[in-house]
């Protein structure tokens, strides 16, 4: 499989989304949703007491803010800050992180100024402390007045800030990938500089980031090579800024623009990008850990796709999502590259997108974007299962009956799902949070045939850390509660809590709250009681 390349045919898209939007689970209950201030939500991340934080732009009057954002797990505001760059122009946040202290890193770009015949703005990284305050603002910008656009911000263990993106480095309009790193008192440790070799003007862009457990830092974007074309470009610096390898992918065609999108890393440290080819077709990448590529897969259909996001799953699949012309898409490939299944998302009319996708332990792929309600869209979040059947889908219309769309999704450490993006509530925009009640979060169907009784399978592995699955049996459609409790009898958590259509149910627990001891699951249903024992051992 090593360097060779895989074509999905347009027919099996065509194929796959016709059977696209049949629905085995009810969409999961809305806990809360928070949408009261105007804006929009670009970028989110929970942490392992269940807090929610967000960031993204709040509208002032002609000009825009950073907005910052921390709520508890059950919606309650915590902190929210605002900030105004210092010429009180343009500022919009594109990316949030936290450390292992509860601290909170926000990158984006600060006093954009669209007056002048390239608009101008600023790299701007700031770090608030677990309660708000705001700790220090970094300004970058530039060696020219120019553009300087940060697009992600990442944390290493010590608390090390690196952040990423595109720079104006002369007054020719030559863009560099510019990397800085930070200390976490905000002192700079590094800065670097990515020049292709291209002609002028060059644009070369960092385009998204990730750190691995050793503080290496990886950046995939485009970069220029030759004259003013731009190639899917990779690059690994060490912790210290020192460059490691770069890796070039022109696409099938030369002299030609691609653009790269989003990279992540498995659990073997194998690196995959997906990015945008010139004509309308996206390219997967895999290399190792050294910067060997091990294969390249050409996604494409009958329309000019789009790529937003890409992550594996534990078993080295690759997952990754976009646009298909007007459609909305998700698909996954193996480790080594074939194609697994393809998934369409279809509204009523048109022009849908997946942004933002994630994976559980389970290989359930959780994912949110935009979905087409008449003439207006609707918040779409989705649940695949590994096998890429959809389980439910949960669709959300803000009040001002407009354009609604998700940018953001993630799963807190009991596994219920969170979307961020811009709801219109009384005509205007608004920064829009939403949580989804546990229940069937967590459950997938795992089979066609329909049981004879009620059923309560012993849960496993047993015992565990923190994960287990459990299983039962639904014989007819009727309410299902399945509960957790500790051994003192009191009930730690509902798994399920929602109407059941007959089958056979799968869910997992994630005890990484809970302390050692034995634990009890009990299964509720139509006059149907029974409780097995379980051990959670750390």
């Amino acid at each position: 499989m090593k360097n060779s390349t895989k074509t999905f045919i347009s027919a099996v898209l065509m194929l796959l989304a016709g059977a696209s939007n049949i629905f085995p689970q009810p969409a999961p209950p809305v806990d809360w949703i928070r949408d009261n201030i105007s804006g929009a939500a670009n970028d989110m991340i929970t942490d392992n007491a269940g807090n929610i934080y967000v960031t993204g732009v709040t509208y002032a009057g002609s000009t825009n803010d950073f907005y910052t954002v921390k709520y508890n797990s059950s919606g309650v505001l915590q902190w929210s800050e605002t900030y105004n760059g210092a010429d009180n122009l343009g500022d919009q946040a594109s990316s949030i992180a936290i450390d292992n202290l509860g601290n909170v890193y926000v990158t984006g770009t600060a006093n954009i100024d669209y007056g002048n015949t390239v608009w101008t703005g600023d790299y701007c990284t700031i770090k608030y402390n677990s309660s708000g305050q705001q700790q220090w603002v970094k300004i970058y910008s530039g060696n020219t007045t120019g553009r300087d656009i940060p697009f992600k911000v990442a944390v290493d263990d010590q608390g090390n800030v690196v952040v990423t993106g595109q720079s104006y480095i002369d007054a020719q309009r030559n863009d560099d990938i510019v990397t800085i790193k930070y200390a976490s008192d905000g002192t700079q440790l590094w800065i670097v500089y990515h020049d292709g070799s291209g002609t002028t003007p060059e644009q070369d862009s960092g385009r998204d980031m990730v750190l691995d457990a050793q503080g290496n830092v990886y950046i995939f974007g485009h970069s220029t090579r030759l004259v003013t074309w731009y190639d899917l470009f990779l690059i690994k610096y060490n912790s210290a800024g020192a460059v490691q390898f770069t890796r070039d992918y022109t696409g099938p065609h030369n002299n030609t623009t691609e653009y790269g999108v989003a990279l992540t890393l498995d659990n073997s440290g194998n690196i995959f990008c997906i990015g945008e080819l010139s004509d309308g077709t996206l390219a997967v990448l895999k290399y190792s850990s050294s910067g060997v590529q091990q294969w390249v897969y050409i996604y494409t259909s009958n329309f000019f796709n789009k790529a937003k996001d890409i992550s594996t799953d534990a078993a080295g699949n690759v997952i990754f999502c976009g646009s298909a012309g007007s459609t909305g898409f998700t698909a996954k490939l193996n480790s080594s590259g074939a194609l697994q299944w393809n998934r369409i998302v279809t509204g009523t009319g048109g022009n849908e997108i997946v942004n933002s996708l994630i994976i559980d332990n389970m290989g359930d792929v959780y994912l949110t974007g935009k979905i087409a309600a008449g003439s207006y869209f609707d918040i779409v979040t989705e649940k695949i299962n590994p096998s890429g059947i959809l389980q439910w889908r949960a669709a959300h219309s803000g009040s001002g009956n407009f354009n609604d769309f998700g940018n953001a999704v993630s799963r807190d450490a009991s596994g219920n799902i969170v979307v961020a993006g811009g709801s219109n509530v009384g005509g205007f925009n608004n920064f829009c949070t939403i949580k989804y009640a546990p229940g069937t979060i967590g459950i997938e169907s795992t089979g066609n045939n329909i049981p004879e009784i009620f059923t309560l399978h012993q849960n496993y592995p047993n015992p565990f850390n923190p994960f287990t699955n459990i299983e039962f049996d639904v014989p007819k459609s009727s309410f299902v509660k399945l509960t957790v409790y500790d051994v003192k009898g009191r009930a730690v958590e509902t798994l399920v809590n929602s109407e059941l259509s007959p089958g056979t149910y799968k869910t997992d627990w994630n005890a990484a709250n809970f302390s050692s001891g034995v634990y009890f699951y009990k299964l509720e249903s139509d006059g149907f009681v029974q409780t097995k024992r379980m051990i959670l051992i750390k």
